[in-house]
């Protein structure tokens, strides 16, 4: 079957209990898609992966591990006719969809970068740029490199080792 995309929505943002149970069930396959897209894109060498986590900090699973996170932000008229405009929901269809997340002040309060996504898009587009720069001159996937790569490395000769001395009963 096919999901109907605009039933869900109305379900999940008009009732707290069965958005719980919705994402109770959703989220681990998720989470283990995003895992597996961010193992193959460090395998291919990317220096950075972006992720779009509408849930980044209500959920509180992936946050940890990430080594900066950015948060996009506008006024809150702005954001409310921006919704409405883009799903085509009547005001209080947007609202319910605003009101059941965190709200974006307190997101930026935890954030490492704010985008700023009042003003024109050239405005936007040279504050996207300016992070791509800083992320492009950071070493830290060089650590991260290290570390996990080291660390799979060390799981994997333990295994060989083991096969061999245990297994094949040579060394």
């Amino acid at each position: 079957g096919e999901l109907d995309r605009v039933k869900l929505g109305k379900v999940i943002f008009s009732d707290a209990t069965k958005r719980k149970i919705i994402n109770k069930i959703t989220h681990p396959e998720i989470y283990s898609e995003i895992r597996r897209q961010v193992i193959f894109n460090f395998l291919k060498g990317e220096q950075f992966v972006v992720l779009d986590l509408p849930l980044l900090y209500e959920s509180n699973k992936v946050a940890p591990y990430l080594y900066k996170t950015i948060v996009v932000t506008c006024d809150d008229e702005m954001q409310l006719e921006r919704l409405m405009a883009r799903n085509q929901f009547t005001e209080k269809e947007a609202i319910s969809r605003i009101e059941a997340q965190m709200p974006l002040d307190k997101k930026c309060s935890m954030a490492d970068i704010i985008i700023e996504n009042s003003g024109s898009i050239e405005a936007t587009r040279k504050q996207v740029e300016g992070i791509i720069k800083l992320l492009r001159s950071s070493n830290h996937h060089i650590y991260n490199r290290a570390v996990y790569g080291g660390g799979f490395l060390a799981i994997v000769s333990v295994i060989v080792y083991f096969l061999l001395v245990y297994v094949m009963g040579i060394v």
